[in-house]
């Protein structure tokens, strides 16, 4: 049960092992675009943001291929997420206006003709990571299914805005088996590709590789999987539901790389704010929301980031509480926008969407990667990864959950949700909690409080 503080109780829901039904209030109705009202101050505020983003995204893209840079120091090397993350992010720019649409569609398209270049395995699968520049493979083994779960709704998004680019989008879908990623044994992914071996790497040292984390980017893969028939609907259940408690709050135990953007990422493109997943998100937050009080930070959500000083990356047992990441506010807005609108505020105060010196000129990017904020250090990196989520997490808080309804038009998606347990049962109360968490005050610490040292809280 999911359910923590008395005056919760009465909204705790309960579940099975297989599919987390939600017993209760359950309607198949629409779900709502943002779970707490967002006042006009706010919604000035996350627009701006929105903006900003946008124009990062945009401006760190090669002009051979039209993919984006894995961050502002512009190394020649992507990824088919941040690729998906992107098309989505060029479909929605076009569609609010904050680029007209020839130029939205000249993005995509030149994308599309990368994508349909770009290095194959097993078929149909493009290869996790490329040269930007020149298309070619960057590395023999690598991940692959949480990468492909970005990409594969990021297709989506854009074929649901552009359906002029459909015929081409389904030319790269369709020949991706999703089921040749799949472990009948396991009822599980795969995990990993050696191109050098061809073969997967589920055999490692002392365990075995399979994607079979719930709350991770993954989530996505096995939606899509299912939708279409790859994999059939026992694998959600073979899903580990495994969950951990802190600060009085339980939720699902965040897979991947660890930290917010993992465990909320699947819920960039498929709504699941009234769902089961939604109240295991929420809780995630809330709880970061509780630690930061605790140990008196001025801001919360911890994500995976570039370390603030520049000298590594920060995820896989490396997040820490002092690293605070803009890109967590942005996902966990459509959950509290209030809150997230005024620790983005706190953030900016602080030099973290300070601009961004290009060359002499001075550039409005938004927010940079991640803050120190015991050290007081800001990254001077922005990532694709987390501007992309920050700006599609936006779109749909902002912009009546455009990016739900887009992916939510395909009819695979519209097969797994029916199927799929989790989806197809919801509690609109939690929204009634969500609102009122959002109204709650944060006290900002004393600003000659004396800090402790680092601390590991998620």
């Amino acid at each position: 049960m999911l359910g923590n503080s008395r005056s919760e109780t009465r909204r705790a829901v309960r579940a099975w092992v297989f599919g987390w039904v939600l017993i209760g209030v359950a309607t198949a109705g629409p779900w709502p675009a943002v779970a707490a009202p967002l006042s006009s101050k706010d919604r000035r505020y996350l627009s701006g943001v929105y903006r900003d983003t946008w124009a990062c995204l945009a401006h760190l893209v090669s002009s051979a291929t039209g993919l984006p840079y894995d961050s502002s120091r512009r190394a020649p090397s992507t990824s088919t997420g941040n690729t998906g993350l992107y098309l989505a992010a060029c479909a929605v720019a076009g569609r609010t206006g904050l680029v007209p649409d020839p130029e939205a569609k000249a993005r995509i398209e030149a994308v599309l003709t990368s994508l349909e270049k770009w290095p194959r395995f097993l078929g149909g699968f493009p290869e996790t990571r490329v040269n930007a520049e020149t298309l070619t493979s960057t590395e023999t083994s690598f991940s692959t299914v949480d990468a492909l779960s970005n990409l594969t709704a990021g297709l989506l998004v854009v074929k649901g805005i552009v359906p002029d680019c459909a015929v081409r989008i389904d030319k790269l879908l369709t020949p991706m088996n999703w089921g040749d990623l799949y472990d009948p044994d396991r009822g599980l992914y795969k995990g990993g590709w050696n191109l050098i071996k061809k073969e997967f790497q589920v055999q490692q040292k002392g365990w075995q590789w399979h994607y079979g984390e719930l709350a991770s980017e993954s989530r996505f893969g096995y939606l899509w999987g299912i939708g279409t028939g790859a994999v059939p609907l026992e694998s959600w259940g073979a899903l580990p539901h495994q969950t951990e408690t802190k600060h009085g709050l339980t939720y699902f135990v965040p897979g991947g790389a660890g930290g917010l953007a993992p465990a909320l990422a699947t819920g960039i493109f498929v709504d699941e704010t009234e769902a089961e997943l939604g109240w295991s998100a929420a809780h995630f937050v809330w709880a970061q929301w509780q630690n930061a009080q605790r140990i008196g930070a001025p801001a919360w959500g911890v994500s995976p980031s570039e370390s603030p000083d520049g000298k590594e990356f920060l995820a896989y047992g490396k997040i820490t509480d002092d690293v605070v990441v803009p890109a967590g506010s942005g996902l966990a807005a459509v959950y509290y926008p209030r809150q997230s609108a005024d620790n983005l505020r706190r953030m900016e105060k602080n030099g973290v969407r300070a601009p961004w010196n290009d060359q002499g000129r001075r550039r409005s990017f938004g927010f940079r990667d991640s803050w120190d904020w015991r050290t007081g250090q800001v990254s001077e990196v922005y990532t694709c990864a987390n501007q992309a989520m920050m700006f599609l997490s936006l779109a749909n808080v902002l912009h009546d959950g455009m990016v739900w309804k887009s992916v939510a038009a395909d009819p695979h998606i519209q097969r797994a949700i029916r199927e799929i347990p989790d989806y197809g049962h919801r509690d609109p109360s939690l929204m009634e909690l969500f609102a009122e968490r959002d109204a709650q005050s944060f006290k900002e610490p004393p600003k000659k409080k004396k800090l402790k040292g680092a601390t590991h809280g998620f």
